[in-house]
């Protein structure tokens, strides 16, 4: 395309300077050269674009007393127009200019002397307005002007920064979990580096549409309540409009609870009862085990029979056993300083004796033992009056590897039922249990034990109309030293024995269709105190050893789950009773039964036990 402003070609219509013009033309054409360039960083304007096109149209031409070029183009903006008149010959020109129609904002005309050599102007399109008709003129002073070579540029506009048009989708709930039929509001936040986004959200269910809302400052909201009772897993997806990009939020799970209270407290009775569970499964175990090792150091089946008794070795050097003579104890005393000094306290016509010696019969390293131990439980109101038993029965090999080593692995099987009159609840179950022990008598009459075990449960539960099962897992552990030392004819045993369990349940959601989350608790005792026994020979065949304990425990837990206002094992101290009575063959068979009562005190809770044990050498 070429135009020309009004007057632009008055120099080439003077008739007098025609014939000149027409010989400098072909006498310089050679030297006259329009050269047109173009970068593009991006894509350029119809007006960069078409320039070329428009400069080709301009033959190479002398001019005098003014001349003009001009042209029409839409520019973008930020693009360059650079024009360059270099002056070949030896006349100065007064001026050269360009302009543009109509004016821009910024700039309406720049000029400047073209002095000897190269004189360039700049013109930089501003970013309104357009198209514009951009001219440039040559002024002479009505000197001929045909030594002057012009050279224009036109330079794209650079490329824009890029601009990040992601989105991010945040999504929050106003109630969680919430009521079935209760109103909760979903909120969906949209955020881009590009700006505040817009458009719409829509809300989803489990890929299911809730519904959609309009985004407004960046956030959209959706109430609803309609939610079933359950676990939701809620999404908001933006919907973009313009150039941001879309994009979905992570996964909110909200908790839709059924309006009763029959699940609450039913959550609350295993909460409450569980840790009555394992309590009483740790003591069981940790008694069998203290059994079982009492078993394989006691030498129970070096026996040496005749006709006033025999002898049974418990701890290394015990005294002899005889026939039950209350009148004679100090008879059956032995002769070391502590056994005299306990015998002056029975009377100055006391006396005391050397043990008989003995000749032990051969042992055998194998033990098979099995363990019953039943166990009550009758919490206060204070620790929600949980009631209910217990059932735990063990089953375990031990290997004596020598005289101060032992090793074992048992296994067995656990039944419990609890029950809650304030909740109006019950809870009930099983659990299969296996595990090993060690123990290492590292003194003459102390030893070291150590047992862990793994135990799968089923629990079942149910509170009015609410009900529901769950499974359950844990991990025990026990830990302590022994003693086992003698005074006259009795035999005493202090300990040191602590126990821990480590219990993770499953969420599981009940009959009325409330979720309840998974949940882990531990619990553990410490205790300390010592046990006393008289053993004693009847018939020459069995010797019986009737015992009595007392014992200090110390309770603590901690569970993670959702605190309640009662907890059936309270932390603290509590006082701890046993009895019982022992009975060992002159084959090694040993049997024994034990009654406890503990929980006596702040720690714990109230509770008693019976359990009875079989030991038989291999």
């Amino acid at each position: 395309m070429r135009a020309f402003v009004p007057g632009g070609v008055l120099g080439w219509r003077r008739a007098a300077s025609a014939a000149l013009a027409r010989s400098l033309a072909s006498l310089f054409g050679a030297l006259l050269a329009i050269a047109v360039s173009s970068t593009t960083a991006h894509a350029i304007s119809q007006g960069c674009a078409n320039l070329g096109s428009f400069l080709d149209n301009i033959a190479p031409f002398g001019f005098g007393g003014g001349d003009s070029q001009s042209y029409v183009g839409s520019f973008d903006a930020g693009e360059t127009l650079t024009l360059t008149y270099t002056r070949t010959g030896s006349r100065n020109f007064s001026f050269i200019e360009f302009s543009f129609t109509p004016p821009m904002t910024a700039v309406t005309r720049t000029s400047a002397e073209l002095g000897p050599g190269a004189t360039n102007l700049t013109l930089t399109i501003p970013s309104t307005g357009g198209p514009y008709t951009v001219g440039w003129r040559v002024g002479t002073n009505n000197e001929f002007a045909g030594d002057v070579i012009v050279s224009v540029v036109c330079t794209a506009a650079p490329p824009p920064p890029p601009v990040d048009d992601s989105t991010t989708t945040a999504l929050a709930s106003s109630l969680n979990p919430s009521d079935v039929g209760e109103s909760v509001t979903f909120t969906a936040t949209v955020r881009s580096p590009a700006g505040t986004p817009t458009g719409t959200v829509t809300f989803l269910n489990d890929g299911a549409t809730l519904g959609t809302a309009k985004l407004s400052a960046g956030v959209a909201r959706l109430e609803t309540s309609d939610l079933p009772v359950g676990r939701h897993p809620i999404t908001a997806r933006y919907n973009p409009t313009g150039a941001f990009d879309p994009s979905a939020s992570p996964v909110l799970d909200q908790l839709v609870n059924a309006d009763d209270a029959d699940s609450e407290r039913l959550d609350q009775m295993a909460t409450l009862t569980t840790k009555i569970v394992a309590q009483t499964s740790g003591q069981s175990m940790q008694g069998a085990v203290d059994t079982a090792l009492d078993d394989a150091f006691s030498g129970a089946n070096t026996f040496t029979g005749d006709t006033t008794g025999f002898y049974m070795s418990v701890g290394g050097a015990p005294p002899s056993v005889r026939a039950l003579d209350i009148l004679g104890f100090d008879r059956r005393a032995g002769d070391s300083p502590a056994d005299r000094t306990f015998s002056s306290l029975l009377g100055p016509t006391r006396g005391s004796h050397a043990a008989d010696p003995v000749d032990p019969a051969a042992a055998g390293n194998w033990r098979v033992w099995t363990s019953a131990r039943n166990t009550w439980w009758d919490s206060d109101v204070a620790t929600g009056d949980v009631r209910g038993s217990q059932a735990n029965m063990l089953v375990g090999f031990t290997y004596v590897v020598t005289p101060a080593l032992a090793a074992g692995v048992f296994g067995g099987y656990e039944t419990f039922e609890y029950n809650s009159r304030p909740l109006d609840a019950r809870l009930a179950g099983s659990g299969w249990t296996g595990g090993g022990y060690l123990g290492w008598k590292f003194l003459p009459a102390y030893r070291f034990d150590v047992a862990v075990a793994g135990t799968a449960l089923d629990y079942s539960g149910e509170a009015g109309r609410a009900a529901g099962t769950f499974a359950g897992s844990r991990l025990f552990l026990t830990t302590g030293v022994t003693g086992s030392h003698t005074l006259g004819a009795l035999k005493i045993d202090p300990s040191v024995k602590l126990y821990a369990l480590w219990e993770r349940d499953r969420g599981f959601t009940d009959t009325l269709g409330t979720a309840h989350d998974d949940r882990s608790f531990s619990t553990a005792r410490l205790s300390g105190g010592l046990k006393v026994a008289y053993p004693f020979q009847t018939g020459g065949q069995v010797a019986i050893e009737p015992f009595a304990g007392v014992y200090a425990d110390y309770y603590f837990s901690q569970d993670d789950g959702q605190p309640t206002a009662v907890d059936a094992i309270r932390d603290g101290w509590s006082a701890r009773f046993i009895g019982g009575l022992s009975v060992t063959s002159r084959a090694g068979v040993r049997a024994s039964l034990t009654g406890e009562l503990g929980g006596i005190g702040q720690g714990g809770a109230p509770h008693g036990a019976i359990r009875g044990s079989l030991g038989v050498p291999l």
